[in-house]
C-alpha cells in the first residue's frame, strides 16, 4: 500500500490552478455500439481503482505546502448510470474539492437509439492533480479489461502489470544526482531564460465578437465539445505531408494551429491579425522505469511562440518548429518548467503569482495523445477496440482550459482516423462562436491534406485545384483516345 505519499509540487500547482470558474479537470467520452451490462461496469471500475491509488484518494493536510494524499474512506467514485438521453450533471459543481472527494468521477449513458440500435455512452472527468491524460488512459484500458473478462466467460485478457510503490518516485521524473548535476547549465538556462521569456513576452488572446449571454451556462451540465474526425484518407495524407518534410505529426499539428489561431484572429479584429502568440504544450517527463507506474501526473508544460507576420512561408514555419521541438526534447525542458514551480514553492505566495489568471499566458494548449489504448489487452474487431459486447466506435478527450487562455486542442487517433477536439472557456466564447473557431482548424489542416504539403492560405484553393485537374486528366485523355 503505497498510500499516504506528499504531494508533488507539479500536482500542488495544477491544485492552486483549479478555478470554481476553470475547474482543472479533463474528460475523456468513450462512444460504444452494443449491449451495456452495469453491474459488471462497477465490479470492473472497483477493480479499476484499486489498481490507481491516486484515484482513490483525498488530500489532508493544514495548507497545501503540506498536503498529503491519503486513502479515501470510500474508494468508490462518484458513478452515474442511466438510460441514454438522460441529463449529464456534475454533483454539484464542475470543479471537484479533492479533500472531500476523489478525483474521478464517471457517468454513463445507454440505452436503444432512434433506430433500435443498443448504443452506450462513458464520460470519465478527471482531477489534473491525480493523473496526466496518459494515466488516465491506462486506468480506462484497465477498465475495460476488468468490464471484458466480467461479461464473456472464459475470456481473461491479462491486465498490465503495476507497481504501486513506483508511485513513491514520481516526481523523480528519473534522475539521479550526477544525471542533475550533468544537466545543471541546460536547467539554469531553462529555468531563468524561459521562465523570462514566460513572464515578460506577453501573447495576444484569441478574439471574438460573439460573447456568451449572461448566465448562459449553469455550471452543472456537462459540455459537447466541438470534434472532428478525419476520415482515413485525409489522416495519411497529414501523415505523408509531416513525413515528407522530415517532421512529427506533433510538429505539423502545432504550425496549423498556429496559422488557424492567426486567420481566427485576423477575422475578429484586424488589429490582433498579428502580434506573438503562444502555445503550450504538454510533455511527459515518464523514463523508461516508469511503465509500471499507476496514473500519476507525470507531464510539464513547455511553450513555442511565433509571430506570423515573420512567416509568411507556411514551410519556414514547420522547420523552426520541428528544430524547436527536437530542442527541447532531447534536452527535456519539461524539467525546467518542474524546478521553476519547485522552486516558488518555497517562496511565501509563489505558487499563486505562477499560476494567477489575470492575464494571458498562452494563447491555446494543444495536447497530442498519438494513437490511444494501444497496450489494452482486450480483442480488436475491424481496427476497433472490443469489451464484451461493446465495440468502442469513437473517442474524444478534453483538456482543461484557463483564464485568458480560451482554447484547449486534444489530437488523438483511434481507428486509423486523426480526431480534435476542442475545449473552451464557456466565459469567452458562445458555443456558436466556439465551432466557428473549430471549423477555422479543421479548414486549415483539411487545406493542407488536400494540397499533399503546407502551403500559403492565398495559394491553397489554386493547389487543391490543380491537384484536382492532374487527377481528372487521364480521364480526359482516355475519353479522347476513345
Amino acid at each position: 500500500m503505497p498510500l499516504p505519499l506528499r504531494f508533488s509540487p507539479f500536482e500542488r500547482y495544477m491544485l492552486r490552478d483549479d478555478r470554481a470558474s476553470h475547474p482543472m479537470t479533463f474528460t475523456i467520452r468513450l462512444k460504444f455500439a452494443g449491449r451495456f451490462d452495469a453491474p459488471a461496469f462497477e465490479r470492473a471500475v472497483l477493480q479499476a481503482v484499486e489498481r490507481h491509488p491516486l484515484l482513490r484518494s483525498r488530500l489532508e493536510g493544514d495548507r497545501p505546502s503540506r498536503f498529503t494524499w491519503v486513502a479515501s474512506s470510500d474508494p468508490r467514485p462518484y458513478l452515474d448510470v442511466a438510460p441514454l438521453g438522460a441529463p449529464l450533471r456534475f454533483p454539484g459543481s464542475e470543479q471537484i474539492d479533492l479533500r472531500r472527494a476523489n478525483g474521478l468521477r464517471i457517468w454513463v449513458r445507454t440505452g436503444a437509439d432512434r433506430d433500435g440500435n443498443e448504443r452506450t455512452e462513458m464520460r470519465f472527468q478527471f482531477h489534473h492533480s491525480c493523473c496526466d491524460g496518459l494515466g488516465a488512459y491506462r486506468f480506462i484500458e484497465d477498465v475495460l479489461a476488468c468490464y471484458h473478462r466480467a461479461v464473456v466467460p472464459g475470456e481473461h485478457p491479462p491486465l498490465q502489470p503495476l507497481d504501486s510503490s513506483a508511485l513513491a518516485r514520481r516526481a523523480k521524473y528519473g534522475l539521479t544526482w550526477w544525471k542533475v548535476l550533468l544537466r545543471l547549465p541546460a536547467e539554469i538556462w531553462g529555468a531563468v531564460v524561459g521562465l523570462a521569456m514566460f513572464m515578460l513576452v506577453r501573447p495576444r488572446a484569441l478574439q471574438t465578437t460573439e460573447r456568451p449571454a449572461p448566465g448562459s451556462d449553469d455550471g452543472l451540465t456537462l459540455l459537447d465539445y466541438p470534434a472532428h474526425k478525419f476520415d482515413v484518407e485525409t489522416s495519411h495524407r497529414l501523415r505523408d505531408v509531416a513525413k515528407a518534410a522530415g517532421a512529427t505529426m506533433n510538429d505539423v499539428l502545432l504550425c496549423e494551429l498556429f496559422r488557424a489561431m492567426s486567420r481566427w484572429n485576423a477575422m475578429n479584429d484586424p488589429r490582433a491579425g498579428g502580434g506573438n502568440l503562444r502555445i503550450m504544450m504538454p510533455v511527459s517527463l515518464r523514463v523508461a522505469g516508469d511503465e509500471q507506474t499507476p496514473a500519476a501526473n507525470i507531464v510539464a508544460m513547455v511553450n513555442l511562440d511565433r509571430n506570423l507576420t515573420l512567416y509568411k512561408n507556411p514551410r519556414l514555419l514547420l522547420t523552426t518548429i520541428r528544430l524547436e521541438t527536437r530542442f527541447l526534447q532531447y534536452f527535456r525542458f519539461g524539467l525546467a518548467f518542474i524546478r521553476c514551480i519547485t522552486f516558488f514553492g518555497w517562496i511565501p505566495g509563489g505558487i499563486e503569482f505562477m499560476s494567477s489568471g489575470s492575464r494571458c499566458y498562452a494563447t491555446s494548449v494543444l495536447s497530442n495523445l498519438g494513437r490511444v489504448l494501444v497496450e489494452t489487452p482486450n480483442p480488436w474487431r475491424d481496427g476497433r477496440l472490443v469489451a464484451g459486447d461493446l465495440v468502442l466506435e469513437a473517442i474524444e478527450s478534453a483538456p482543461p482550459v484557463r483564464p485568458h487562455t480560451h482554447t484547449s486542442l486534444t489530437c488523438l487517433f483511434y481507428d486509423g482516423r486523426l480526431s480534435v477536439i476542442q475545449n473552451y472557456d464557456r466565459h469567452h466564447f458562445s458555443p456558436s462562436a466556439a465551432e466557428a473557431l473549430m471549423q477555422v482548424t479543421i479548414e486549415q489542416l483539411l487545406e493542407t491534406a488536400a494540397a499533399g504539403k503546407l502551403v500559403r492560405a492565398d495559394d491553397a484553393a489554386s493547389e487543391v485545384a490543380n491537384s484536382r485537374e492532374s487527377q481528372a486528366s487521364p480521364v480526359v485523355s482516355a475519353q479522347a483516345n476513345d
